[in-house]
C-alpha cells in the first residue's frame, strides 16, 4: 500500500543515513536531481466486437506498453507519450518503470491538498489524471518536478469518419461537379446541360461558407479534366484546345503546337498528360503546348473514351506513379466488364519515354474496378481508392461502394473501413471527391457536402 510522505521526511532519513557513516571517511553527496527514464509496463485494453448472431460484445486483453515510449523533456519539465495508446486503454492502473538521480514521489496534479505517494515500480499508478513526479537529490537541497500525461486515442484507429458539412441549394441541381483543393482552397466548378459553368470556393479548413465567384474565359471548358501543375490550372476545351489560369477564375487559350484534339489527364512534378486524336494515344508536354506521343504496351484501343479519370502520386520508393482509368464505350464494347486501368511510373532510372501498361484482368482475378460511370480514383493512405455513379452495364449501383487498391490498381476490392456516408447511397445527383493534405476527402453530391478522413490519419502528435 502507498503511504503519505512528507519532504521532510526523506529530507532527514537521507540526512540521518548520511551523518552514521564514519567521521573519518568524508561522503560528497550528488545534487543531481531528474528523471532518466519512463516505461510502461502492461496495459489492460477494453476491446468490442459483435458476435455471429449480431450481437454487441466486449473483452479486455492485455498489452505491453513498453513500445509507447514516453518523451521526456528536461527543458520544459513535462513528460508524454507522442504515439497515443489505443483506444480503450484501461490507465487506472499502470505499473511504471522509472529511473532517476534522486529519490522519486508522486502527486496528482489536481490534488489540491498536495498529498505526496512513494513511489515503487512494484506499485501501480492511476494515469487517469496528469501527474507530478518530483525527484529529491541525494544531498537533499535540490529537487525537480517533471509533469505526467499519458494520452490516449479517443477513436479506433481503423475507421473512416464523415462529417456532413452543409447543404447547398445554389449548386445542387449542376449536371457536372470537378472540385479540386488548390491554394489553401476547395474550388468547385459546376456544368449545366447547356455548358454553363459556375465556380464556388471555400477555404480547405471551412467547408461550410462558399463563395460564388466570377468567371472569365472556360465557357467551351470541360470542367472534369482540370488539372493542376506548376502553379496554375488547366482545362481541355470542346473543340480540344487548353486553357489556363493562374487565379482559378480568369481562363486563357494555350497556343496548341502539335495539332492534336487533347483531353487532359493529369501532371506529375515535371510533365502533364493527355489523351490525343480522339482518345487514340497518350500524349506528353512539359508546358502544355508542345506534345510528344507516350508509348503504349497494348493496343491503344483500351484506352477509355468517357467517365476518364486520372491521378499522380509518389510512392513510398519515391518513384512517381501515374494511373488512368476510364471506361470505353458500351455501345461498341458492350461486353466489358471493368473499368479500363493503364499505369506509367515516372523514375530518375527509367526513360522519359517509359511505356504505359495495361492492366489486363487475369481470368482469375475476382476484383475488379467496375465500370462506373463517371468513375473517379483518389490516392488516399498509400492506397488507390475508386468511386462512381451506377455502371455502365448496370451491374452496380451508384455511391454504394468504395474501392481500394493496394497494389497501384491490379486488384479493387471493398474495404469494409472504407465506407460512404449511406444517405448518398443510389443517389443521381451529381458528383466530385478530392482529397486535401490533412488527409481528408472531400465528397460533394448535388447539395450535400461531405468531409471524411480515417481516425489514425488525423490522431495529432502529442
Amino acid at each position: 500500500m502507498k503511504k503519505n510522505l512528507s519532504i521532510l521526511f526523506y529530507t532527514l532519513t537521507a540526512i540521518l543515513i548520511f551523518s552514521s557513516c564514519s567521521d573519518d571517511d568524508e561522503t560528497i553527496l550528488s545534487d543531481d536531481c531528474y528523471i532518466t527514464s519512463f516505461t510502461l509496463g502492461n496495459v489492460k485494453r477494453l476491446v468490442h466486437t459483435t458476435t455471429k448472431d449480431g450481437k454487441d460484445s466486449t473483452y479486455y486483453v492485455t498489452y505491453d506498453a513498453s513500445g509507447y515510449a514516453m518523451h521526456i523533456n528536461q527543458l520544459t519539465g513535462k513528460i508524454a507519450n507522442t504515439d497515443s495508446l489505443p483506444v480503450g486503454s484501461r490507465t487506472q492502473a499502470i505499473l511504471a518503470t522509472v529511473n532517476s538521480s534522486g529519490s522519486l514521489m508522486y502527486r496528482y496534479a489536481d490534488d489540491v491538498s498536495e498529498n505526496w505517494l512513494s513511489y515503487s515500480s512494484s506499485d501501480s499508478i492511476d494515469f487517469s489524471h496528469t501527474l507530478i513526479f518530483r525527484v529529491t537529490s541525494a544531498d537533499g537541497f535540490a529537487l525537480r518536478e517533471y509533469e505526467v500525461k499519458l494520452n490516449v486515442h479517443q477513436q479506433e484507429g481503423d475507421e473512416f469518419s464523415w462529417n456532413r458539412l452543409t447543404s447547398n441549394s445554389v449548386w445542387h441541381n449542376a449536371t457536372y461537379m470537378k472540385s479540386i483543393i488548390w491554394n489553401n482552397k476547395v474550388w468547385l466548378y459546376t456544368a449545366d446541360d447547356q455548358q454553363n459553368i459556375s465556380l464556388f470556393t471555400s477555404d480547405v479548413n471551412d467547408g461550410q461558407t462558399w463563395q460564388n465567384e466570377s468567371i472569365s474565359g472556360c465557357e467551351n471548358a470541360l470542367i472534369r479534366s482540370i488539372t493542376d501543375f506548376n502553379g496554375r490550372l488547366l482545362m481541355s476545351c470542346t473543340d480540344g484546345s487548353i486553357i489556363e489560369s493562374t487565379d482559378g477564375k480568369n481562363w486563357t487559350n494555350i497556343p496548341n503546337q502539335s495539332g492534336e484534339t487533347l483531353y487532359l489527364l493529369t501532371a506529375s512534378q515535371s510533365s502533364i498528360y493527355a489523351l490525343g486524336n480522339n482518345n487514340q494515344k497518350i500524349l506528353r508536354s512539359q508546358n502544355a503546348a508542345d506534345w510528344t506521343e507516350e508509348i503504349l504496351d497494348d493496343s491503344p484501343a483500351f484506352l477509355p473514351s468517357q467517365d476518364i479519370t486520372a491521378i499522380s502520386y509518389t510512392q513510398e520508393n519515391g518513384n512517381e506513379r501515374v494511373i488512368l482509368g476510364g471506361n470505353r464505350s458500351a455501345t461498341a464494347y458492350p461486353d466489358d466488364k471493368t473499368a479500363m486501368i493503364w499505369s506509367k511510373v515516372i523514375s530518375p532510372y527509367l526513360p522519359e519515354n517509359n511505356k504505359w501498361s495495361y492492366f489486363v484482368v487475369a481470368p482469375d482475378n475476382y476484383y475488379i474496378c467496375p465500370p462506373l460511370k463517371h468513375l473517379t480514383i483518389l490516392s488516399y493512405d498509400k492506397q488507390l481508392v475508386a468511386l462512381g455513379g451506377p455502371s455502365v452495364d448496370g451491374t452496380y449501383k451508384a455511391l454504394e461502394e468504395l474501392y481500394v487498391s493496394p497494389d497501384n490498381g491490379i486488384t479493387w476490392k471493398k474495404d469494409p473501413v472504407y465506407t460512404l456516408p449511406e444517405s448518398i447511397a443510389n443517389s443521381s445527383a451529381a458528383f466530385t471527391a478530392s482529397t486535401d493534405d490533412d488527409n481528408h476527402i472531400w465528397l460533394i453530391v448535388g447539395g450535400e457536402i461531405w468531409k471524411g478522413r480515417l481516425n489514425r490519419l488525423g490522431f495529432a502528435q502529442q
